[in-house]
């Protein structure tokens, strides 16, 4: 059995994780205190793609899978 992800998934997994770390894990805290999502970040998710991939493409989104 291959255990091995796609590399489109794969890709996006690695875009994704290095997103949030350099954009997201330095606000966390402070987004977690005042209990606030930054619109700036949200944004910057949907530009990159990130925001619907399981939706299918008929409703804007990636149709990508679950994992």
């Amino acid at each position: 059995m291959n255990f091995e992800l796609p590399e489109e998934t794969r890709i996006l997994k690695d875009t994704i994780r290095d997103f949030a770390l350099e954009q997201i894990a330095p606000v966390s805290s402070e987004c977690d205190e005042e209990q606030k999502l930054p619109m700036d970040i949200v944004k910057q998710l949907a530009e990159m793609g990130a925001l619907g991939t399981t939706i299918d493409p008929e409703y804007g989104g990636a149709g990508m899978s679950t994992l």
